[in-house]
């Protein structure tokens, strides 16, 4: 294995700003201030519950069971699996059948038949599959990267590279993560989430399987969760929308066929952003490809392409030179979406690594070119309009850049509104494909150090009351957490009724 570049480390851990963010939404009404003490209690017990497992074991008690209260819930249809032990936990890649025995620093290692056995916490990492490098980021441990394949392709502010150095062997790393399988490599893990062909959380929930091998489960379960209550807000507002717009995802698989609206992620992800996805088709030849897309009201291209494309070079490629003598209406509309908005230096696309695992940010994305009126101050991170620019990240390596700016009001803020048919790209209203969205996107990008620097008082602020209330909150919290969680229920069955 070739090692050439060593990456910077990104700020401080992703966790930390989640809780910051979360007490901030609730601390607006008193009449909340029984839920943000029983959040306080909950974050004390939990940091006392993290803090408990230590990088390396000194003395190794043998009836001891390390891994004790450790989350094990996953979804079958992720497509891995965990099972926890005293001292190590075995980790399951149902895509591609590896095994991971992970044992922990400074106890015995085991021997488990048909497993890679690595010692964790790891604190050495090589990146061979970009999509990974999100999930690294959320957990708060990208300064563990030591080395980055074809880093020059990397759009993350996170590993843009300060100098060149070169890491000559594999010693030098503990675990690398790749795209395919490597069995003559025992510190080779598969990061399979773009292999999964079902919801998209799903794809989101592979944060997880990366977590395993830092101990960093409990972060991993709270920050998947904040995804999934997002999803899951924004998915609500649109369901009610009536009659929803026809949706073409279109991707381009040889040099003469394309696919359309094919497989299960993208046909929920088109459903759940309140769009009624095309009919599938597996592979349509190019010069048929028009007519198969004539009803559709709009046009999602997520071919991967590093460069430039424009709405002529588009058309060009069907045989199209005017617009407004096609007969084909998304065309006339000029309805026409690249998966391509969000570009390095060098005009590598950000998208086909990037949104595996930031699917909550693509299904907002989404939302915000359906339903544009009600989603006008939000910049996309990967979708643009064919007659937009592209962004490039201002080189501020930011967690908060991996959530969008107005998630909050999915994040227990006040009620949002419903979205519906009438505010719908049905209308022809496309904020999205207007001029302002790209100088919004560059608001954005240009923001984001400033939300960044002003956490950090808050933080400091949320940590002394954590410290203050800890040991009232260890034991008062079970109660209290009962009744948060009672009202918690009601409110969101309001919701969805």
């Amino acid at each position: 294995m070739s090692l050439d570049q060593r990456v910077p480390t990104c700020p401080a851990p992703f966790q930390a700003s989640l809780a910051t963010i979360t007490i901030i939404t609730m601390v607006g009404s008193t009449s909340r201030l029984l839920a943000l003490l029983a959040l306080v209690a909950m974050l004390a017990t939990t940091a006392l519950a993290a803090t408990a497992l230590p990088d390396c074991v000194t003395n190794v008690e043998a009836s001891k069971d390390y891994f004790d209260g450790f989350p094990t819930t996953v979804d079958k249809s992720s497509g891995f699996s965990v099972e926890y032990f005293k001292t190590y936990k075995v980790v399951t890649n149902g895509k591609t059948g590896q095994k991971f025995a992970l044992y922990l620093c400074g106890t015995a290692k085991p021997s488990v038949s048909g497993t890679k056995v690595i010692q964790v916490p790891v604190s050495s990492v090589a990146v061979k599959n970009h999509a990974v490098l999100p999930a690294l980021a959320m957990l708060g441990v990208s300064n563990s990267v030591k080395y980055v394949q074809d880093l020059g392709k990397v759009v993350d502010p996170c590993y843009i590279p300060n100098s060149p150095a070169e890491l000559n062997n594999d010693a030098k790393y503990d675990v690398v993560f790749t795209s395919t399988v490597d069995d003559t490599d025992t510190k080779a893990a598969t990061f399979s989430a773009a292999a999964v062909d079902a919801a998209p959380l799903n794809r989101a929930e592979w944060l997880k399987f990366v977590s395993y091998f830092f101990n960093r489960e409990l972060d991993a379960a709270t920050t998947y969760q904040r995804m999934a209550d997002q999803y899951s807000c924004r998915k609500a507002q649109i369901a009610s929308a009536d009659p929803k717009p026809t949706i073409a995802w279109i991707e381009k698989i040889s040099e003469n066929a394309w696919a359309v609206s094919n497989g299960a992620y993208v046909r929920t992800l088109l459903a759940d952003a309140g769009a009624v996805p095309m009919a599938a088709r597996s592979e349509v030849d190019q010069t048929q490809l028009m007519e198969v897309l004539k009803n559709s009201h709009a046009v999602i291209d997520v071919t991967a392409r590093d460069g430039e494309l424009n709405l002529s070079s588009w058309l060009k490629m069907f045989g199209i030179s005017s617009v407004s003598e096609t007969p084909y209406m998304f065309v006339r509309n000029r309805k026409i979406y690249l998966a391509d908005r969000r570009h390095s230096t060098n005009g590598t696309n950000a998208f086909p690594t990037e949104s595996t695992q930031l699917v909550n940010v693509l299904h907002q994305d989404l939302i915000s070119i359906f339903y544009p009126p009600a989603q006008h101050t939000y910049a996309t991170r990967f979708i643009r309009h064919i007659d937009d620019g592209y962004t490039t990240p201002s080189g501020t390596c930011s967690a908060a850049d991996l959530f969008p700016s107005n998630a909050k009001e999915c994040d227990g803020g006040a009620k949002p509104d419903k979205y519906t048919a009438g505010s719908s790209i049905l209308t022809g209203s496309d904020a999205a494909s207007s001029s302002s969205s790209s100088s919004s996107g560059t608001t954005q990008e240009s923001s984001t150090s400033t939300s960044s620097g002003t956490s950090v008082g808050t933080i400091i602020v949320v940590v002394l009351v954590v410290v203050g209330v800890a040991a009232v909150g260890v034991f008062v919290a079970p109660g209290m957490m009962r009744k948060y969680r009672e009202r918690k229920n009601q409110a969101y069955m309001r919701e969805m009724l």
